[in-house]
């Protein structure tokens, strides 16, 4: 069945679906089994094998909700996996990036991640937030403000 992100995040509100929120948008692809809960993710899985795209949007979400629900080795587990794919998707090494930085873990490579990112699209204010973010974290304030300051102008 297609329903539009909107009904489907009304639809895990109160739930304990309602961590995967923030990643309900955009196109997608959700799948729930009452009967068995994996069966769901290896319909999608075997799907994604062939498409690599949606395999890099899975692990990216994946990441995220893991993440979230402070599944942290899960989270990374589900990163590196993306990375193998796409090691310089800017997209994949922010998220790893602000999760890392989030939880006070791995600081450098989180910061070579988002140093890579904004080097590729040095106009992208959401890289220059987690950068200065991370350098926020690291101690470096002056850094951190620099960065913020380029951000906001952006």
């Amino acid at each position: 069945r297609v329903v539009k992100t909107t009904l489907a995040k009304r639809a895990v509100e109160g739930t304990d679906f309602e961590c995967i929120q923030g990643e309900l948008t955009g196109s997608l692809v959700l799948a729930f089994s009452q009967e068995d809960p994996g069966a769901a993710g290896r319909v999608i899985s075997d799907y994604a094998k062939d498409n690599e795209k949606l395999l890099l949007s899975f692990y990216n979400r994946l990441g995220n909700i893991y993440n979230k629900v402070e599944e942290f080795d899960k989270s990374d587990e589900a990163f590196n996996k993306a990375l193998k794919i796409d090691p310089n998707n800017p997209l994949i090494l922010n998220n790893y990036s602000w999760a890392l930085t989030e939880r006070i873990q791995n600081l450098e490579l989180a910061e070579q991640m988002i140093k890579l990112c904004n080097e590729k699209e040095p106009d992208n204010y959401n890289y220059q937030d987690t950068y200065a973010w991370n350098l926020y974290k690291q101690g470096r304030y002056v850094e951190a403000d620099n960065w913020l300051k380029l951000q906001l102008a952006n």
